[in-house]
C-alpha cells in the first residue's frame, strides 16, 4: 500500500498525516502504524470519486486515418477522464461527430460505459473528415481532433461521363472532351488513364485537380 508519514501535533495530543489519491476507489482501508506494528483491530476507510472532467486529459481516437467511401466503417472512441486518468462518466449528453471539407455533418453517438462513447464512421462522400465530439453541449476544443481521410470507392465505368464542348466546330477547331471518371458515391477518381475517342481518332485526357475531371482535346 501506499504510506505517509505521520508527525506530533503537540496541539491535539495526535499524529497527523496527510494523503492525496489520485485512483478512485470505493473504500481505502486505513491503518495505522506505530514504530513499525500496526495498530489492531482499529482501522478506518477512505472512499476516493472521481475528479471533475478534464478535455485536456480525455481522448478521441480513431481506429484508421484512411477510409474507402462505403466500406466498414472507421471505429471512432471518446474517452473522458478526470485530470489522474480516471474514467469520468456523468456526461448528460456526448456526441461524436464529423465535418468534411464541404461542412456536412452527421451525428454519431453510442455509448459503451462510464465515460467511453463510441461511434462507427459510415460515410460515402470523399474528403478531409475532421473528428471532434460536444460534451453537455460544448465542443471538446481541448480535445485533439484526429482527421480521416475520405478516399473515392471503386471505379464505376455506369455512372461516369463524357462531354464535348463546344459540340459544333468548323473544321481545323478544337473543341474540349471533359470525361467525368466517379465511383458508385459520384466521387471523382483520380490516377486513370482517360482518352477521348473522337470516331477513332483519340486524345488524351489529364486530370484536372479543380475540377475534378480529365479533360482532353
Amino acid at each position: 500500500g501506499t504510506t505517509a508519514a505521520a508527525t506530533w501535533d503537540a496541539v491535539t495530543g495526535t499524529y497527523v498525516g496527510t494523503y492525496t489519491p489520485t485512483a478512485v476507489s470505493a473504500g481505502v482501508t486505513v491503518t495505522g502504524k506505530v514504530d513499525g506494528a500496526s495498530i489492531s483491530p482499529t482501522t478506518d476507510t477512505l472512499v476516493v470519486t472521481i475528479g471533475p472532467l478534464s478535455l485536456v486529459d480525455s481522448t478521441l481516437t480513431t481506429t484508421a486515418s484512411t477510409y474507402v467511401a462505403g466500406s466498414a466503417g472507421v471505429t471512432v472512441q471518446l474517452t473522458l477522464k478526470d485530470e489522474h486518468a480516471n474514467l469520468r462518466g456523468g456526461a448528460s449528453a456526448a456526441t461524436i461527430g464529423h465535418e468534411l471539407d464541404h461542412g456536412a455533418f452527421t451525428a454519431l453517438t453510442t455509448a459503451l460505459n462510464a465515460g467511453v462513447y463510441e461511434a462507427t464512421l459510415d460515410q460515402t462522400e470523399a474528403g478531409e473528415c475532421a473528428i471532434f465530439a460536444t460534451v453537455d453541449g460544448v465542443l471538446g476544443v481541448a480535445l485533439t481532433s484526429p482527421t480521416v481521410t475520405v478516399t473515392a470507392a471503386a471505379l464505376d465505368l455506369s455512372a461516369s461521363a463524357v462531354a464535348v464542348a463546344p459540340a459544333s466546330v468548323v473544321a481545323g477547331h478544337a473543341t474540349t472532351c471533359t470525361v467525368t471518371v466517379v465511383d458508385q458515391y459520384s466521387n471523382a477518381r483520380s490516377g486513370h488513364t482517360v482518352l477521348c475517342d473522337f470516331g477513332g481518332t483519340t486524345a488524351a485526357a489529364t486530370w484536372d485537380a479543380v475540377t475534378g475531371t480529365y479533360v482532353g482535346t
